[in-house]
């Protein structure tokens, strides 16, 4: 059994794939780096939303929801040391529960305030309609319900105060399920802005797949 798994899980932005990425340049030969979403993603190109622009929103989420289950029964068959970046939602899949509790992976919650998540969602929309196809009748699909809505046939940007709202009722449902599994909590924004509580977290990590 190997229990050097260490998850990092949290919503939409809060740095999981980040801290993914920097450790990855580290020559830390056999540790294993896996994406979720780039998992899931892996036949559309690496991203998510391109699932949703080909797929349309109802079979991208059936897609989604299958690939994070076979996500989970790969990380069971993993022997050697890993660092997960977990998509927001697969600590609610089918599965989760048992490999939790047959292999007791290290998870670390990032924490980020419903402010931050919706700055930094909105700075991603932006950068979507400068490199996406925005006529694609599914732009946007990906954030109903919290940052978009339907209307006129189309998906289209909610105001700020509304998609606070969404984010916070999103925030509501899946932040006991982070705190129920996460056996440390890191608050993501305090890590953006301070250097050495990073590389700190950075270096806790590390120790943690040794």
């Amino acid at each position: 059994m190997n229990n050097k798994t260490v998850i990092l899980t949290g919503f939409s932005t809060a740095g999981k794939s980040h801290y993914l990425r920097e450790i990855c340049k580290i020559n830390l030969y056999p540790i294993y780096f896996l994406d979720s979403d780039k998992f899931v993603s892996k036949e559309f190109d690496g991203h998510i939303y391109n699932i949703f622009m080909k797929l349309g929103r109802e079979d991208a989420i059936r897609y989604i929801e299958t690939k994070e289950q076979e996500f989970i029964q790969h990380l069971s068959d993993i022997k050697v040391p890993t660092l997960v970046a977990a998509g927001p939602f697969l600590l609610i899949r089918d599965g989760w529960d048992n490999y939790v509790t047959n292999f007791r992976p290290q998870i670390i919650y990032l924490k980020k305030s419903l402010e931050n998540i919706h700055k930094d969602l909105s700075a991603r929309k932006a950068d979507q309609k400068n490199t996406l196809d925005v006529r694609n009748p599914n732009f946007g699909s990906w954030d109903l319900s919290v940052t978009t809505e339907i209307k006129d046939g189309t998906y289209q940007d909610i105001p700020d105060s509304s998609a606070l709202a969404n984010i916070k009722e999103h925030l509501t449902r899946i932040v006991p399920i982070y705190e129920k599994f996460a056996q440390e909590t890191y608050d993501s924004d305090q890590l953006r802005n301070n250097a050495d509580k990073s590389n700190a977290l950075t270096s806790t990590i590390i120790e943690k797949l040794r």
